[in-house]
């Protein structure tokens, strides 16, 4: 094989251009496409990139991922500033008190706990659990 010729795993976005072609992988017609979306394409049988909804899927979980533990963490601050508020002199609440009951964030603390794979609407951002207000 010539030093051009570029491999692939099938279903994977990494290549080699050039060299002997590594065990499983396959020879493919160019080099992945670049610019900024570089890491959706994925190597398809037949030798060509594609940005399959498959891998877009997968990005928007892996976002929904670290939505969910950044809001769980949110949550817990905002069930223990409820806590705070609730001994607190008139005026002395917490700072970083948001809108909402403790039963209410509750209530929210399960639904973000259980946006994972499964959940109505996962992985779109538009069916996320939305905050008290």
């Amino acid at each position: 094989m010539d030093e051009l010729t570029v491999f692939a795993e099938v279903g994977q976005n990494a290549q080699q251009v050039g060299g002997e072609c590594p065990e499983g992988w396959i020879v493919m017609d160019s080099q992945r496409p670049e610019g900024d979306q570089w890491a959706d394409y994925t190597a398809q049988s037949n030798g060509i990139w594609v940005v399959s909804e498959e891998t877009l899927l997968d990005k928007l979980a892996t976002q929904e991922t670290v939505w969910r533990v950044a809001e769980l963490l949110v949550i817990g601050r905002q069930l223990e500033a409820i806590e705070e508020a609730e001994v607190a002199d008139p005026g002395d609440e917490p700072v970083d008190l948001f809108p909402g009951t403790r039963k209410q964030w509750l209530k929210y603390r399960s639904l973000a706990s259980n946006w994972v794979e499964g959940a109505v609407g996962y992985p779109h951002q538009t069916s996320r659990p939305v905050r008290p207000s």
